[in-house]
């Protein structure tokens, strides 16, 4: 079962994508309202996926504080979607470059997040040796004769 956990600080759209998630069979979902909460709930336990907004309040410290997350979480091997309604154009290439599996922009269409969603728990379920090999795969050397 995967468990999955949630990062948003509206309570509408973290209930909304909750619905979402549990739409698909056999998961399990957690919330998390504020970056303190999520770091307190990521640090509690594994997670298949986490999904983060990145705008975690109204408070300076909480604009980016999703980054601030998703950076921590870069060296797990959880994989990540993130969300945000930002208009800074360059957010989604910070995300990936901070190893988000993938970035949707709010609003958020619900065909595209559960397309998105069941991409990424597909390609965490893939064991470790066969990401390695799909993020690190080096052809064979070609010997001249």
């Amino acid at each position: 079962m995967p468990t999955i956990a949630i990062v948003e600080d509206n309570q509408a759209t973290n209930d909304h994508l909750k619905g979402l998630v549990k739409s698909l069979e056999g998961t399990e979902v957690f919330q998390a309202f504020d970056r303190a909460s999520a770091e307190q709930l990521i640090a509690s336990r594994q997670f298949d996926l986490v999904i983060v907004d990145i705008e975690l309040g109204q408070g300076p410290k909480d604009k980016y504080g999703g980054l601030g997350i998703l950076s921590s979480l870069s060296d797990k091997r959880t994989v990540t979607l993130v969300v945000s309604g930002m208009p800074e154009q360059n957010l989604p290439d910070v995300a990936i470059s901070l190893r988000a599996y993938d970035f949707i922009g709010k609003p958020i269409d619900d065909l595209d997040f559960l397309n998105k969603l069941e991409h990424a728990l597909a390609w965490q379920k893939q064991d470790e040796t066969e990401q390695t090999q799909i993020q690190f795969h080096r052809p064979p050397p070609v010997l001249w004769r």
